[in-house]
């Protein structure tokens, strides 16, 4: 699945280029470069940063949470009546990935770097 990445051009961005070229890397199991095998994320943590990624993307494009919950998580969250939504799981699940994802965008991604 094709993902694009997108950085603000200002006094960091070669930092940020830097980054983003090595989780593409990462990604794609491409070689080059590698990061020290601790400071790297795992499989786990890369699917989750991958699943926030696509959270921003959701939200930059206007999809519901309900929408984002069916095509991250259950596809059936499509169809649950309002009480089962709110009741659910995925609704509380997608609303911590938007909360990590814009904090993460916002700045968190310094800790993860290990430049915080």
């Amino acid at each position: 699945e094709r993902l694009a990445f997108l950085t603000p051009a200002d006094a960091k961005a070669g930092l940020r280029a830097s980054m983003i070229m090595a989780l593409h890397r990462e990604l794609l199991d491409t070689g080059g470069a590698r990061p020290a095998p601790d400071s790297a994320p795992g499989a786990t943590e890369r699917w989750r940063l991958v699943q926030w990624l696509r959270i921003l993307d959701a939200m930059t494009e206007g999809a519901s949470a309900r929408d984002m919950a069916a095509a991250l998580l259950l596809a059936e969250a499509r169809n649950y009546s309002a009480a089962e939504w709110d009741a659910s799981s995925e609704r509380r699940r997608i609303a911590r990935w938007q909360r990590a994802a814009v904090a993460m965008r916002d700045g968190g991604f310094n800790a993860l770097l290990g430049a915080a």
